[in-house]
């Protein structure tokens, strides 16, 4: 199980969704799930594929990439599973669960769950309460999440998410249009900078996503901004 299920389910109970029943089938925990196996299906390369690096054609050789790029990513996600249940129990659950048995499960002693998040988780968590939060303060300290992972948990964060889909469509391009479509790899890249698995917060393409914006969407410059 990755992060997003248990972000979703989390949200569910200290967020209610609409009682609309279409709503309701719209942000439904059931169809927020990721895995990497289905990264691996719906993407290419996958997203545990690092920076720089292309498969081998040896067999043998690119199992073994495989294997470490899929257990890197469980361990992100473990950490992430973590700090998410941590940081709710500590700082935002209320009344707080018994945090010595929170602490066996798994397994810490009670005063290591302390460091198992730090202010940046804490403001994500409590972002996220929110009617409409800004996906860009979650992905900070959730190093396993990337945009399409919020997909269906709202209709507000959904309609987030295609404001954010047409940001990184137009830098995409633009990068294209400036530097040619092998830019990516020549630059060290394994795939577009502005790929969400790339570049996670929005904000991080900063004067790139400015300059683009105002020259192919003027009205995504606020949005940005």
């Amino acid at each position: 199980m990755g992060l997003v299920p248990v972000l979703c389910r989390w949200r569910r109970r200290n967020h209610p969704a609409p009682t609309d029943l279409e709503h309701e089938r719209e942000a439904s925990p059931a169809a927020c799930w990721t895995s990497p196996a289905a990264d691996f299906e719906h993407s290419t390369p996958p997203r545990w594929t690092p920076t720089a690096a292309d498969l081998p054609d040896d067999d043998t050789e690119e199992w073994l990439q495989r294997v470490a790029g899929v257990s890197a990513e469980l361990a992100d996600r473990s950490a992430d599973i973590h700090a998410l249940l941590t940081t709710h129990a500590q700082t935002v659950a209320d009344p707080r669960p018994k945090l010595a048995m929170l602490a066996k499960w798994q397994p810490v002693s009670p005063s290591a769950l302390r460091h198992r998040y730090n202010d940046h988780h804490v403001q994500a968590v409590r972002e996220l309460l929110k009617a409409d939060p800004l996906v860009d303060i979650f992905l900070a300290p959730f190093l396993s999440v990337i945009d399409r992972d919020f997909s269906g948990i709202s209709p507000a964060l959904d309609e987030q998410l295609k404001r954010r889909r047409r940001m990184r469509s137009i830098v995409s391009e633009e990068f294209t249009a400036l530097f040619g479509k092998n830019a990516s790899k020549q630059l060290g890249f394994v795939r577009n900078p502005a790929d969400e698995r790339i570049t996670r917060p929005i904000d991080d393409l900063a004067s790139f996503m400015s300059v683009a914006l105002k020259r192919r969407d003027p009205k995504l410059l606020s949005v940005f901004d």
